[in-house]
């Protein structure tokens, strides 16, 4: 499946701390390009509206605007995207883990459970 995905040039970590907006929330500059990859525009969707912590709200706040506005503007949305999504969120979460180690931050218990869920749901079918 991810053999059929576009290979585009994603920043790789996109977040809060790499995307400066306007006052009208336009998107005048993205900064930081050290993880950048060729790879499926989808995974930085993830990185961006897929979160921390198991209980970290926004995922759910994000991700249903930026899917919008991404078919709004001419994205095409994959028909796989909650398969997709699954497999870029356990990366994330587990990246995320080794960042968490790394820097000393708390959000690794959140993250095990996160991963842990989300591996569950193969059992339960994903969809």
């Amino acid at each position: 499946m991810l053999d059929e995905r576009p290979g585009v040039l994603v920043h790789g970590d996109l977040g809060n701390m790499e995307i400066f907006v306007d006052e009208s929330d336009r998107v005048v500059d993205i900064v930081d390009f050290g993880k950048s990859a060729v790879g499926d525009p989808v995974f930085d969707f993830v990185r961006f509206c897929g979160g921390g912590p198991i209980d970290d709200p926004r995922p759910d706040a994000l991700l249903p605007r930026v899917r919008r506005s991404y078919v709004a503007h001419g994205g095409v949305e994959p028909e796989n995207w909650d398969e997709l999504f699954w497999i870029y969120s356990v990366f994330n979460a587990v990246d995320n883990s080794a960042w968490s180690i790394r820097e000393d931050f708390p959000w690794l218990p959140g993250l095990q459970k996160k991963v842990s869920y989300l591996l569950d749901l193969i059992e339960g079918g994903l969809e």
